[in-house]
């Protein structure tokens, strides 16, 4: 046997890929459980008012402009839509986060099948979208309050790389109607 040759059982260190693409397993195994509530915001009986209220002075607007009736009652169903999805109670919804799954109630969903995460801060806690894979893929929203923020985010971290996008004009209207 030649001197400069060693065993590969001499070897003390053991290869690691790190060329692999799954992350989670050179994680240690966790499981994070928390509830949070489907709407993060509470509106009272003056907001439901004065939302309506807005829309009748913007369809009475755009009659006195465009004398169109059709465009007036669109605006009106819109706001009665809006409104009647604004009064549906916030429901809790139960979160279960390991490193290869996330469930939301009942449903399951493997975290290798999206490729980072996005955090919408709320001024009770915030939100998580997770960004799929497939281009024609929803993104799946994960609500946490504020004392669980770290946690999640902070395992969500170990798996998945967190990007900080801006606010869109359509983010930014949802939180100003408090949706």
């Amino acid at each position: 046997m030649n001197s400069n040759s060693k065993d590969k059982s001499d070897n003390q260190f053991d290869y690691v890929d790190d060329t692999a693409s799954d992350k989670s397993e050179y994680l240690p195994d966790f499981e994070i459980k928390w509830s949070a509530g489907s709407v993060m915001s509470h509106r009272g009986g003056f907001w439901y008012v004065g939302f309506f209220v807005i829309s009748l002075l913007l369809s009475a607007g755009v009659y006195l402009l465009f004398k169109d009736i059709m465009t007036c009652g669109v605006i009106l169903f819109c706001a009665l839509v809006i409104i009647i999805f604004g009064l549906k109670k916030p429901r809790k919804i139960d979160y279960l986060l390991t490193q290869n799954n996330i469930k939301i109630n009942n449903k399951s969903y493997s975290l290798h099948d999206f490729k980072y995460f996005t955090i919408s801060k709320r001024e009770k806690g915030g939100m998580i979208s997770l960004i799929p894979l497939k281009r024609f893929s929803p993104s799946i929203i994960i609500n946490y309050d504020a004392d669980n923020e770290q946690i999640v985010v902070g395992a969500l971290s170990s798996i998945m790389p967190l990007e900080q996008k801006d606010s869109d004009v359509f983010d930014n209207l949802m939180h100003f109607i408090g949706f």
